[in-house]
Order: C-alpha cells, then structure tokens, then sequence
C-alpha cells in the first residue's frame, strides 16, 4: 500500500491545527481534486472505520455477556424442569432414597451432582464476565459516545438551545454524524480561539465543546487543554463542570497521561452525584 504523500498536511487539517489562511488555501486545493482529493478521502474513510471499529468491540463485548445470560438461563431452566419431574416420581422421598442401592438410581444422583457442579461454575464464570475491570478504551469510547446524544441538555444549561445557539446546534450535529471537522470548522467560525496573549472571551459552552470535538478528532492533547481550561474558570456550571471533568479524564487516558488521568477518575469516584461516579469506580482499578 503506498503511503500517504500529504498525511502531515491531512493531519494537521483535521486536527485543527492550520491558521485561517492556511485552511482555505488548503480547502481550495481539495476543490481542484487530484492526489490530494483522493487521499482526503482515503483518510476520512480510515478515521471512520477506527471509529467503527471501537464501537463494534464494545457492542461485542455486550453480545457476548447477553449470551452468556442466555446460555445460564437456559441452562438452569432445563436442570430445573429436570429436578421438578423427578419431585413428581418421588426420587426426593425418603421411600425413594432407600433403593440408592439400584446402579440406576446411583448414576441418576452422580449425574445431578455433576450437572449442579456444572451449573454453580457457570453462574461463577458469569459473576466473573459481568464484574470483571472493564477495558478502559471501550468504555471511554462507550461514554464520550453517549455524552454526544446529551450535548443540547449540556450546553444549553439544561434547558435546551435558545436562540443564540445555532452554531452549538450544529457542532452537536456535526460531532453525532462523525464529522468532528466539520465541528472544529463550525466553532473556528464562531467562536474562536483566541491568538497568543490574548483574552479568552469563549463561553463555557463554546470552550467544552472545542474538547470534544478535538477528542473526537482524535486529537487527545489539544482536547485535554481545552477542557482542562475550562475547569480552571472561576465559576463554571456544575453540571457541565462533571460533564467536563470526565471528558478530560478521558483525554487524559487517551492521550497516555495515566497519573492525571487516574487523579481526575479519583476525584469522580469521591464526589456524591456526580453523573460518572460509578464509571469512575468501574475504571480505576485497570489503571494501577
């Protein structure tokens, strides 16, 4: 497979990363097709297929625990509908018991035994499956993915988007339908970042979303800085700060800073109410 000649050049495109200027020269170069067309199409479809591919690892994982739920249920259904015919004939009376001399009988109650001894390992092994340390990717995956279909009660300070909040409706669009670009390009518009030295004016809003959409650009370092901006505010709205605390713990981990990533999990997990508390119980012990 030949590599990609403008992969920096995409890279950085995608990540947001290209002055204004920068971005429509390159915009206007996609216009006009050729090698790099076609590459930004190539990649757009790889970025989509990693996505894909996360999220069919999660959906896996809960198939095979939903089986295995299936599986012991039927199991103990059939053993059950067993013990109850043989309740019928007696097998269980002591009248019945004193012929555990008969072969029959003897191999009737080794096979029970076995069969129950069976039963108690599989319901073991399902404890097990259903308790184990969850993979931290897919469950990273599983609630940033959640927290999209939740960003008009997030951003709109639990009320929904008003008026002045078209721009947030279509980031939350964007971001739902996979094209974290296109939000980075929608919040370059009308709310952008500030140049060096300058004051941030951004609204709490505007900043948390800059993270997300940077996360889900796959961009972890960028997004981590957004979000940990934000938390920094004087007074930001409770619940976006817990929205915005587990975002950035998901960056974090992402982007390979464990011990901050572990710190913020362990803040989540101390705190009464919070929304991901028991995420955050769930996760920490893979972290050690």
């Amino acid at each position: 497979m030949k590599a990609f000649q403008h992969f920096e050049e995409l890279e950085r495109y995608r990540s947001g990363l290209k002055a204004q200027e920068e971005r429509a020269s390159f915009e206007a170069r996609l216009g006009q097709g050729g090698l790099l067309a076609r590459e930004w199409e190539d990649y757009q479809a790889i970025a989509a297929a990693v996505r894909s591919i996360g999220q069919a690892q999660h959906k896996a994982a809960d198939a095979a625990a939903g089986a295995a739920i299936a599986e012991v249920g039927a199991l103990r259904g059939r053993l059950g509908g067993v013990a109850a015919r043989l309740e019928q004939e007696g097998f269980f009376h002591e009248t019945y018991r004193r012929q555990e001399a008969r072969p029959g009988v003897r191999r009737l109650r080794s096979f029970l035994a076995v069969a129950a001894t069976l039963l108690l390992l599989a319901g073991a092994a399902l404890f097990l499956l259903l308790n184990r340390a969850p993979d931290a990717g897919q469950l990273a995956a599983q609630t940033m993915n959640e927290q999209l279909q939740q960003l008009e009660s997030i951003t709109g300070g639990g009320q929904g988007w008003g008026a002045g909040d078209k721009h947030r409706q279509g980031v939350a669009a964007a971001l739902q339908g996979g094209q974290a670009g296109d939000a980075l390009g929608i919040l370059r518009s009308a709310a952008p970042q500030p140049a060096p030295g300058e004051e941030d004016r951004r609204e709490d809003e505007d900043i948390f979303l800059w993270g997300l959409a940077y996360y889900h650009n796959g961009d972890f370092k960028h997004a981590a800085e957004e979000l940990e901006r934000l938390l920094l505010e004087e007074n930001p709205r409770p619940s976006l700060r817990r929205q915005c605390q587990w975002a950035l713990a998901m960056a974090c981990y992402s982007d390979g800073a464990t011990g901050q990533a572990r710190a913020l999990l362990q803040e989540i997990a101390g705190e009464d109410g919070h929304p991901f508390r028991q995420q955050a119980a769930r996760l920490l012990p893979s972290l050690k």
